[in-house]
């Protein structure tokens, strides 16, 4: 689960860029395919974003994961999740996420 420290970066994330882009909520919400609730949850820090809205709103900020949750991302290989991704690169990109948290896979 994520640190309330690491909720709360992405949560000013979310507001800052919004607001930089000059999006309403409800615009904002629809671009990224969920409700003008749940993104006011999200950047209210009253609910962590799931993996899906975390990569929707990287696509669309064009910010990695990795660094919306306040970390570098220059150790992580890019993958482009508009083209076809083979099984090995997801196991791989998998595998490499895992060995930053300090976890094995198991298939």
């Amino acid at each position: 689960m994520l640190s309330k420290a690491r909720a709360n970066i992405i949560s000013r994330f979310i507001y800052l860029y919004r607001h930089e882009k000059m999006l309403k909520q409800e615009v904002f919400a629809a671009e990224l395919g969920i409700s003008r609730a749940s993104l006011s949850l999200v950047e209210d820090g009253k609910r962590l974003p799931s993996l899906d809205l975390m990569l929707k709103l990287s696509d669309h900020s064009g910010v990695c994961v990795c660094s919306l949750l306040g970390r570098p991302c220059s150790h992580l290989h890019h993958v482009s999740f508009h083209e076809p991704v083979s099984q090995q690169e997801i196991v791989s990109a998998a595998e490499e996420l895992l060995a930053i948290a300090g976890k094995r896979l198991i298939l």
